[in-house]
């Protein structure tokens, strides 16, 4: 039987039915996703005597089981025997191993060797030469299913051939089952520079695809620019005109739709740049809708815009199939989705913290090509910026308006709050105002939550007004506990993660963050950026009392950090792509080979070669067999 790459698993000849149901439950549905699976681990040439061993050294013994057991627990201890000396192996939550292993057998094990022990050695049964090793959920079984399903698909699969006319069904066969560890390093590789082609390829068709929809072009001359900086008290920084200038040029002078994302320091000033925008549009007679993902930062969004004397502006919170409304610019959350008149009269669409957003509620807001303009409210990450937004036309601003104060970062242990305390009594005594964050709303035993954390608030700070602000608060109330807060009535607002957007008061100098571990290094530089929004010194408390090593890390960046560039470069290598960025959050697979963290080089690289036009029938053929459904998403991002 052939193969092909979207062939089910159960097809495989050595595969039944409950081999397939394992390997589905383990995210191998398909033949593409088997050939896909990354091992574990190689277990390389080269077996190293018992006694030769050194401390500390990653080793490969070859033994034999004297004895094995349970320890303590799931734990399980085994002693080994290879003629030379013996050793003791551990497993931790290792009670299926006993089903595998048994005295008399003779295994290699790979691990690293510590204090006389081989700690969590991974292990095979099979002899001589590189092997590749899988494990997972169902230990050695698994291993062995997967290895048998990969011989049988790589003798008798057909797919297409890569960039250079290279195999692919070679290249797969060197990457699982290589000879030697050069033949391996190659076909990674092959493997990671196909994948960036593939993916900058997919990236292209998105855009190719936009630019056969055509707009009639805007305009902006010396007097719209001169009536719509009129309502702006202020002068835009270097990087806003830079930034402006692109949105100017792909509203007025292309006839396709714009495509752009924008992205920079917390308090750039992105926001006044998208307003311009929408103004823009709305002295063309064009409507603008601004969805938010908070009535919070809705609200901000609207408050603004009225404050700045702007008054052809709606504020809606429904979202009826046949809402109408004359204003140019309307503001919302995602019950515009479901106001299909106003998504069908819109010709800009601006989605804010467009991180916060799916990728199919995207696309519905641009179901009918309208210009398009993201706002991220933290920088992104230049790997990011090549791939996930590859499809997009992108502008950074770094700089931060004049006449900013700094912000004093420190972490403070549960025992040493008292300094804390101090400086916030003094920054209210001084007029100032305070925020303080929690992670959660409700009591929980392991942290302090919004609820609690206000009483104590209300208690310590008596004779100041103290209120809360959490998202089970309608409309209404957080609108009220808003207002109170920016005109002065309140001096310390206590919230949940609401605090990391919408809330823009200049006379706020201390940002509390208790439980700071529980936050991203993002969400953590955001609600910092809530305090640096004037000239005064202020304040930004991480209370923590983890021990945990990538926890007390990240509050370190934070600590010592305030380049939000520097701090997206920290989150990525701290979390790892997926978890700051997913590619199938924004309509693409998960990469399988490549390193967003490690690999910007090869994506521009693979950028280049497919702006040549270069990438051959074979590549573009793979490209619509992984990337084909993503491409059907309307073509954003």
């Amino acid at each position: 039987m052939a193969y092909a790459w979207t062939t089910p698993v159960r097809y495989i000849k050595t595969i039944g039915p409950t081999r397939a149901k394992e390997l589905v439950a383990c995210g191998i549905s398909t033949v593409g996703d088997l050939l896909e699976r990354t091992p574990n681990s190689y277990i390389f040439p080269g077996v190293v005597p018992i006694k030769d061993i050194k401390d500390g050294q990653v080793t490969i013994i070859k033994a034999k089981i004297v004895e094995i057991g349970r320890g303590w627990g799931s734990t399980v201890g085994a002693l080994l025997d290879d003629g030379t000396a013996t050793c003791r192996a551990v497993w931790y939550h290792g009670a299926w191993l006993l089903d595998n292993l048994r005295p008399g057998m003779t295994v290699t094990f790979w691990g690293k060797y510590r204090g006389g022990v081989l700690q969590q050695p991974k292990w095979c049964t099979h002899d001589g030469g590189m092997r590749s090793v899988y494990g997972g959920c169902y230990g050695e079984a698994h291993h062995a299913t997967i290895r048998s399903a990969l011989k049988e698909v790589l003798s008798n699969v057909q797919l297409p051939n890569m960039y250079d006319n290279d195999s692919r069904v070679a290249c797969f066969r060197a990457y699982h089952f290589p000879a030697s560890k050069d033949e391996q390093g190659w076909a990674l590789a092959t493997l990671k520079q196909d994948e960036a082609i593939c993916l900058q390829l997919a990236l292209a068709e998105r855009r190719w695809g936009r630019e056969r929809v055509t707009v009639e072009p805007m305009w902006c001359g010396t007097s719209e620019d001169f009536n719509i900086m009129g309502y702006f008290s202020y002068d835009f920084t270097k990087d806003q005109q830079t930034a402006l200038g692109d949105i100017l040029t792909d509203l007025t002078s292309r006839t396709t739709p714009m495509q752009r994302l924008i992205h920079g320091e917390v308090g750039s000033g992105k926001t006044a740049v998208a307003f311009y925008a929408a103004m823009i549009a709305a002295l063309n007679g064009k409507r603008t809708l601004i969805l938010c993902p908070t009535t919070i930062l809705a609200q901000q969004h609207y408050d603004t815009l009225k404050g700045m004397g702007w008054d052809d502006v709606k504020l809606t919170h429904a979202g009826g199939s046949n809402e109408t409304t004359e204003a140019h610019i309307i503001i919302g959350t995602h019950s515009i989705l479901h106001a299909d008149l106003l998504l069908k009269s819109a010709s800009l669409v601006i989605i804010d913290e467009m991180q916060k957003w799916g990728v199919e509620q995207r696309a519905q807001a641009t179901k009918h090509h309208p210009h398009l303009l993201l706002m991220s409210a933290t920088p992104i990450p230049r790997s990011l910026a090549a791939t996930v937004f590859g499809d997009l036309d992108v502008s950074v601003i770094r700089e931060l308006p004049i006449r900013r104060g700094t912000v004093i970062t420190k972490q403070v242990l549960p025992e040493k709050q008292d300094a804390m305390w101090d400086i916030i009594e003094r920054e209210l005594i001084k007029g100032h105002q305070v925020y303080t964050v929690f992670p959660r709303i409700d009591e929980d035993e392991d942290i302090v939550s919004a609820e609690q954390g206000f009483r104590e608030s209300s208690k310590r700070f008596d004779q100041y007004c103290v209120k809360l602000l959490t998202g089970r608060a309608s409309t209404t109330d957080k609108t009220g506990v808003m207002k109170d807060f920016k005109d002065g009535n309140t001096q310390i607002l206590v919230s949940t993660v609401l605090a990391e957007v919408g809330l823009d008061n200049s006379n706020a100098t201390v940002m509390c963050i208790m439980g700071a571990d529980r936050f991203g290094l993002s969400s953590l530089h955001q609600m910092r950026g809530r305090i640096c929004r004037s000239v005064d010194t202020a304040f930004c408390f991480l209370v923590s009392e983890t021990s945990n090593p990538t926890s007390i890390a990240r509050l370190e960046v934070i600590e010592k950090c305030n380049d939000g560039f520097e701090i997206a470069e920290h989150d990525l290598r701290l979390r790892g792509s997926g978890d700051v960025f997913s590619t199938r959050q924004h309509g693409l697979p998960d990469l399988k080979f490549m390193s967003l963290v490690d690999d910007y080089d090869l994506m521009i690289e693979a950028k280049e070669i497919v702006q040549a036009g270069s990438v051959g029938s074979g590549v573009r053929e793979m490209m619509e067999l992984k990337y084909g459904k993503s491409l059907e998403l309307g073509g954003v991002v």
